[in-house]
């Protein structure tokens, strides 16, 4: 049981760590960080609900 939950850790590590560099062969050669135009208010929400939906995801495995 405890490999699965690792191997599903590292499945969804590895998506989220290239999903950046497929994202930025779409830009143009302006940095990332420098047309970031989010605020806080909207990031912090959307990052605080996919970590509890991984804890929970997690917790059900």
């Amino acid at each position: 049981m405890l490999l699965r939950r690792f191997q599903i850790a590292a499945l969804g590590a590895v998506a989220f760590l290239s999903a950046s560099p497929a994202w930025s062969l779409t830009e143009t050669d302006r940095a990332l960080l420098t047309v970031w135009t989010w605020p806080p208010f909207i990031v912090m929400p959307m990052l605080l609900a996919a970590a509890l939906y991984g804890l929970g995801t997690i917790r059900m495995l």
